[in-house]
Formats: C-alpha cells, sequence, structure tokens
C-alpha cells in the first residue's frame, strides 16, 4: 500500500462518516432525479416542434420552473458525487485527487449556478 492511499479500515471515523452520508446523498438524489428524469423526457418529448416563444411561455409556468430547477440541482449535485466517488477511488496521487476534486466540483456547482441563473432569466423575463 503506497503511503497517501489508507484502507478503509484504517481511515479517520470522520472521513468514513463522510463517506456513507455521501454515499446516502448520491442513493437520494438518484431516487430524485427517476421521477423528475422521466417527467423531462416526456415534457420535451411532447413540446417537440415548438418555436422559442412557447418554449419560454413553459418554463416560465411556476411548477415547471420549479421542476427544472430541482431537475438542475439534483442532476449536477449526483454528478458530482459520482465524479468525487471515481476519483477518490481510482485516483492515488494525492495532489493530483485533491486538483481533480476541486476541479469537478467547480465544473458542477458552476453548472449548477447556471442552469438556475437561465432558468431564472426566463422566467423573470417579460
Amino acid at each position: 500500500m503506497t503511503k497517501n492511499k489508507q484502507s478503509a479500515l484504517n481511515a479517520p471515523i470522520h472521513d468514513q462518516e463522510k463517506g456513507v452520508a455521501d454515499w446516502q446523498w448520491q442513493r437520494r438524489s438518484a431516487i430524485l432525479l427517476i421521477p423528475l428524469t422521466l417527467w423531462l423526457i416526456t415534457s420535451l418529448i411532447h413540446h417537440l416542434g415548438v418555436d422559442a416563444s412557447q418554449a419560454r411561455a413553459w418554463v416560465k409556468t411556476p411548477l415547471i420552473a420549479v421542476l427544472l430547477g430541482l431537475f438542475s440541482i439534483a442532476m449536477f449535485y449526483h454528478s458530482k458525487l459520482g465524479l468525487q466517488a471515481i476519483i477518490e477511488d481510482y485516483i492515488d496521487h494525492l495532489s493530483t485527487r485533491e486538483s481533480l476534486l476541486r476541479v469537478s466540483a467547480f465544473v458542477c456547482w458552476s453548472a449548477m449556478f447556471s442552469a438556475l441563473v437561465s432558468i431564472a432569466r426566463i422566467v423573470f423575463s417579460s
């Protein structure tokens, strides 16, 4: 075993607890994404061929905006946790792992923020 890699048995308790919490949140977000993804796919199929003004009007509907926001939050958070798990499991070099964790988290949070701002701009536009 390398110096930078600890076994799960030797990991500090708080690291194990954080790992369990991350695992639980990954499962919760996956469960939330199932109905949201089915809803989004069926909604997009239903709205095939609409023009931009009709699409904007659909997104401006309060329930639709909330569901799109929930989908964006759940999807990007789920992606962040999944990337984090992969990086932590397969990248042995500590500084590379930490850098990749920071970059992946930044990309996921930025994408989520961008999606939420885009939804808000449509909802609050005149």
